[in-house]
């Protein structure tokens, strides 16, 4: 048996296979390579508790499940899995957030998500307001205006809706 020559698979892809055959990501995950780039951006999962008073608080990592649901109404909204690399948790996208960009609420997707923190049954929730995916092309210019200000939270949210949208 003679096998063509294939292209070498990506690390994306790699890593996407080892999660499928073990449940989990072992050599590396797929968030590791923008987290020390977007440091100060987002809150890690693991310590969302401490979010639990604030308006809204900004997550960041994969989405690694996303089951999408019709309402009574007949809207779409989804019920995703979101990991980083301290932990996971539950996140739910309303229809009104889910309408805005349908097409990064699917597994796998890199994402900065805004939203507000519940604690249900010892179970923490984040409910999406804004989601902006996280791709080669817009990381460094999302990196850039990341500041420790006061104001980094809603100035950084602007300038999320702006590089984070796609170009015509």
């Amino acid at each position: 048996l003679m096998l063509r020559p294939a292209p070498a698979a990506t690390q994306r892809e790699l890593l996407a296979w080892e999660k499928e055959l073990l449940g989990l990501y072992l050599s590396a995950h797929p968030f590791q390579e923008y987290a020390k780039r977007l440091e100060g951006l987002y809150h890690p999962i693991e310590r969302i508790h401490e979010r639990k008073r604030e308006k809204t608080t900004r997550l960041a990592g994969v989405i690694t499940i996303a089951k999408k649901i019709l309402t009574k109404n007949n809207e779409p909204m989804v019920f995703a899995r979101m990991e980083d690399l301290t932990g996971n948790l539950e996140v739910v996208i309303f229809p009104r957030t889910y309408k805005e960009k349908p097409e990064i609420w699917e597994a796998d997707r890199l994402l900065v998500v805004s939203g507000r923190v519940q604690e249900k049954d010892g179970e923490w929730k984040l409910l999406a307001e804004t989601g902006y995916e996280i791709t080669p092309d817009n990381i460094d210019e999302i990196a850039k205006y990341v500041t420790q200000s006061p104001q980094a939270e809603t100035q950084t949210e602007e300038i999320l809706a702006q590089v984070a949208r796609p170009q015509a």
